[in-house]
């Protein structure tokens, strides 16, 4: 009785070290994957500006975008159910790393647009399955509790780096403002987007 006792205590301990560790890597790649974003929100139309393109043509850019991720939703979540949420976040990553090196490589319209397109892929594949992942790992290693205060956190974490993200994307701009897609680009690769 007292072996089975103590074995139980190791296991909730060992699941609870698991739990702290599942909300730190969440909340982190998560903070990671925003401030890849933002580094280019403040600069975004000043660099397509500064390639050359025209105020309709930017907004066209951004067409591309949403409706690469309206034909995409329903695909890549099939994919996520099949093959896995892992996998499908790996991918995310994958092509969102891409299309910030397409964009930072890119000098005109198509360029762009192939680099929206890939980012919206990459948005896709991440959509729900990383929350997912988190969630389920939460609640195999025995999280009982509400999870809405894992998602203010979240909330919390993504507002303060988008903002040190902006500040840091447009001291990078400073520089040169193609940089900062090689930057968010280099972020991506160490985190879901």
């Amino acid at each position: 009785m007292q072996k089975e006792n103590l074995a139980e205590a190791k296991d909730n301990q060992r699941g609870g070290k698991m739990i702290t560790q599942t909300l730190y890597w969440y909340l982190g790649l998560r903070g990671l994957a925003m401030f890849a974003m933002s580094l280019h929100f403040a600069i975004y139309s000043t660099f397509l500006l500064s390639k050359g393109l025209n105020l309709f043509q930017i907004n066209l850019v951004n067409v591309v975008f949403y409706t690469t991720l309206f034909v995409f939703e329903i695909p890549t979540g099939a994919f996520a159910d099949i093959f896995g949420r892992k996998t499908s976040v790996v991918l995310a990553g994958v092509f969102s790393t891409a299309g910030t090196l397409v964009y930072f490589l890119a000098s005109g319209f198509w360029g762009f647009a192939a680099a929206e397109s890939l980012l919206a892929i990459g948005s896709t594949f991440l959509s729900g399955a990383f929350t997912a992942w988190a969630i389920d790992r939460l609640r195999h290693f025995g999280h009982e509790t509400d999870l809405k205060k894992l998602f203010v956190r979240e909330n919390q974490v993504v507002q303060v780096v988008g903002i040190l993200g902006g500040l840091f994307g447009s001291w990078i701009a400073t520089r040169s403002l193609a940089l900062t897609w090689l930057a968010s680009s280099s972020c991506f690769c160490f985190g879901p987007p």
